[in-house]
């Protein structure tokens, strides 16, 4: 495959996955408008148990697929092996979900909410049976097709989200639904949409299925279940610190749900930094993959890192300078939202960090030692529980946000060291630092002339904020293109 063809590829996969995420995060407005923070936290811990499940059902398989395939001349049967053992992993747990409700809603602390446990029940197995499907796709390389069903699916759900909690209301039909409430709308406009996927993806299974071969199927499984631990171990970085909050915080239940909710609509003003970091993710790996080939490759990974430094320091300071008026994306004037605003920052700094992080991830990749990867994330999950174990309970949402940093600052610094020894890159950490040292001086001096003001919207703090951010971006645009010479290669 040429590397134009591979760009190529990598443009089509990445617009849509970035798009996609970006239609599911313009939901966020409608949900912090429709439930309180307490049902919001409901759904925003439903679907941390749901990405836990998601990562067990796959198994690794997507990635052992794409292993054994290219190493043999009938794809067929790897993906038959493949599917019947996802099909096997995901009928057996979700008929175990669906029966097991009951047990498990009242286990939750919410026993009149068996729907949402079967609803859910239903969006992995449907998730599960369209992994290898689409790695089927993506395998011959169909990346129209695969974009077109994968945007297909969320443009579904998210008309399906919008009809049933902002139509149905204004049709008179709020008050005749079965379930005691609106949460349990959203799994099954999730549920609707994840099935219409597999509707659409079944002719292409059909097609391809062959009798599953037993000996494959163990080497497979073999193959995946480290991954799957690492997958895991990743979950449980990005989204267990909001089941911990529930079970952590004191007081009642409701209180905590409510303390769910909050924290959960603040972190999603923080995954604006996902959406750039994804952005330039997709951007970078073409150029990755061609200068890893050559002598000046990997003075280019540093230069490289150090841009992704300094666009993301931008993004940063630019959404904090803006977040007295960015805050109404979670609610309106005087929400009980807004109380979590302070996470925010904090946030956001981890994901830089986890930015970094995937940056530094090349020595393993090309010295193909990828269990370096597994145990720097089982590292980074142990960071998390600890973290949030002994912080939650002390300072509540604030814990579980310098968890996050914590966990992604001791990964990016475990691989900063482990590759330093394996694979030697001249990174440019002293500029590094001292770019995102410079942000966030920028950004602590606005909040130290403002104090609490910082946070509250007044119409001529657009003008000045941003005046102070365009100056600081100015400098940083100057030191790099004029002194650093980042983009010419001669930093």
């Amino acid at each position: 495959m040429s590397f134009r063809k591979l760009a190529s590829d990598v443009a089509v996969y990445g617009l849509s996955s970035i798009v996609g995420r970006l239609l599911n995060y313009l939901l966020t407005p409608l949900y912090v408008r429709v439930f309180l923070p307490g049902e919001y936290g409901v759904m925003v811990e439903l679907y941390a148990y749901i990405a836990f499940i998601n990562v067990f059902y796959s198994w690794g398989m997507e990635t052992a697929f794409f292993h054994f395939s290219a190493r043999t001349r009938d794809p067929q049967r790897v993906l038959s092996a493949a599917v019947t053992w996802v099909g096997l992993l995901a009928g057996v747990g979700g008929l175990l979900l669906w029966l097991g409700a009951p047990a498990i809603a009242e286990a939750l602390g919410y026993p009149a909410r068996t729907a949402l446990i079967r609803l859910a029940a239903l969006i992995t197995f449907f998730d599960a049976l369209a992994i290898l499907p689409f790695a089927w796709l993506r395998r011959r390389r169909q990346s129209i097709r695969f974009s077109i069903i994968r945007l297909g699916g969320i443009l579904t759900a998210v008309v399906l989200n919008v009809f049933f909690l902002y139509l149905l209301p204004r049709m008179g039909y709020a008050d005749r639904l079965p379930w005691p409430g609106r949460v349990e709308l959203v799994f099954l406009a999730n549920a609707l949409a994840s099935g219409v996927v597999v509707v659409w993806l079944l002719p292409l299974l059909l097609r391809h299925y062959r009798h599953a071969d037993g000996t494959l199927m163990r080497r497979l499984i073999g193959y995946g279940w480290p991954l799957m631990v690492a997958g895991l171990a990743a979950m449980i970085n990005e989204t267990a610190d909001r089941p911990l909050l529930k079970w952590l915080l004191p007081g009642s239940l409701n209180e905590r749900m409510t303390a769910v909710g909050i924290y959960g609509a603040n972190y999603k003003l923080a995954i604006l930094m996902i959406l750039f970091l994804q952005a330039f993710r997709y951007a970078a790996e073409p150029y990755f993959l061609q200068q890893a080939h050559e002598a000046e490759g990997r003075l280019a990974f540093g230069r490289l890192l150090l841009l992704y430094v300094g666009t993301m320091t931008l993004v940063f300071t630019g959404l904090m300078v803006n977040i007295h008026w960015v805050k109404f994306f979670i609610g309106p004037a005087h929400s009980p939202y807004h109380s979590g605003l302070g996470i925010v920052p904090i946030v956001m700094l981890a994901f830089i960090f986890l930015g970094i992080y995937y940056n530094l991830s090349v020595w393993y990749k090309h010295t193909e030692r990828t269990h370096a990867g597994m145990w720097m994330g089982l590292a980074g999950a142990v960071v998390t529980l600890a973290a949030n174990g002994w912080l939650i309970p002390r300072v509540g949402i604030y814990g579980a946000a310098w968890a996050t940093l914590l966990s992604y600052g001791s990964m990016m610094l475990l691989s900063a060291w482990w590759g330093r020894k394996a694979f030697p890159v001249a990174y440019p950490w002293g500029r590094i630092a001292a770019v995102l040292g410079a942000g966030l001086a920028w950004v602590g001096v606005l909040w130290v002339l403002e104090r609490d003001a910082f946070w509250h919207f007044e119409l001529s703090k657009v003008w000045w904020h941003n005046l102070w951010w365009l100056l600081f971006a100015a400098g940083t645009a100057y030191v790099f293109l004029r002194r650093w010479r980042v983009l010419d290669g001669r930093s």
